[in-house]
């Protein structure tokens, strides 16, 4: 769901389906209201997402910047402390 990626979901012991580019679920593999422990198929057509998220557009560097400010604020705190002591 962060990078839009459509996902078609095959498993032997778990549920079966597929998520599209927006998180939604759909056409899971059930037989009787029941998804796991059983034998069956399902189809459909996957539609790629040209769009782009924050997160796929930026990954991790918004995070490591208020990490680096962070850092740097409580640096500067311990400096202004230890001089008032």
């Amino acid at each position: 769901i962060e990078t839009r990626v459509p996902m078609a979901r095959s498993v032997n012991t778990g549920i079966s389906g597929f998520i599209d580019s927006s998180g939604e679920l759909g056409n899971w593999v059930q037989e009787d209201g029941r998804f796991q422990q059983i034998q069956g198929w399902a189809t459909r057509t996957m539609i790629l997402d040209n769009r782009q998220t924050f997160y796929g557009r930026w990954g991790d560097w918004p995070i490591r910047v208020i990490l680096i400010l962070t850092m740097l604020r409580l640096f500067v705190a311990t400096l202004v402390r230890r001089k008032m002591v």
